[in-house]
């Protein structure tokens, strides 16, 4: 394994942290506000359906996708070479 697999596993894994922190803080202050206790349990629900769709949507790489795509920013282009392979002429 190289230094860019760590770097890219390890923003999956911050970004993972942010969300999920950031969805029990939302669902918890919600919850406080709802008295009814089926209520309460719909909110933490919600919260914990939405911490996996977004995992999965973010191991899968759709989160980048979206905000690319919302963000209009296109990622830079990648250029190939390949050297010291001989090419055969095709004489048609």
């Amino acid at each position: 394994m190289n230094s860019l697999d760590h770097a890219y596993w390890f923003e999956i894994a911050r970004n993972l942290i942010i969300i999920s922190v950031a969805t029990v803080l939302l669902a918890s202050l919600s919850a406080r506000w709802v008295r009814s206790a089926s209520w309460q349990r719909t909110i933490w629900h919600i919260a914990f359906l939405s911490i996996g769709i977004l995992s999965v949507s973010e191991i899968t790489g759709v989160t980048k996708g979206m905000a690319l795509w919302f963000g209009g920013k296109k990622p830079a282009p990648r250029h190939f070479s390949v050297t010291g392979i001989p090419i055969a002429k095709c004489d048609g």
